[in-house]
């Protein structure tokens, strides 16, 4: 009886030995892949670090200006100020007109239809 508790505590003891390898192999594993993933992270953030240098180097007002300048001919940019805007209460007056203007048209188309089906 004693061999048999002696035996089966010998099994118990090296299926928890080659359970807790496994479970070590995992977590380094993971912390492996964790390293990689920062590693890239960090990689990608110092790239999008250097676009954005790049981005804020070529969009200087000076810089654009420039070129739009040297470009006039084909594109025809101005610059904007404020006289290129209206006020709202303009814009609230003209919408409301271009309304009343659209629900007139869209009489006018109804009653052209109506004259063709009764044309037919």
């Amino acid at each position: 009886m004693k061999n048999l508790i002696y035996f089966l505590t010998t099994i118990a003891v090296i299926s928890l030995a080659f359970w807790a390898y496994q479970e070590s192999f995992q977590a380094k594993s993971a912390l492996k892949n964790i390293k990689t993933i920062n590693r890239d992270i960090k990689k990608s953030q110092e790239k999008l670090s250097v676009l954005r240098t790049e981005w804020a180097y070529l969009n200087r007002p000076d810089r654009l200006r420039a070129l739009a300048d040297m470009n006039f001919e084909k594109l025809m940019l101005i610059e904007l100020n404020t006289k290129h805007f209206e006020s709202i209460q303009n814009f609230e007056l003209k919408a409301h007109y271009n309304l009343k203007k659209i629900s007139h048209n869209d009489e006018n188309i109804s009653q052209t239809l109506k004259q063709n089906d009764s044309n037919e």
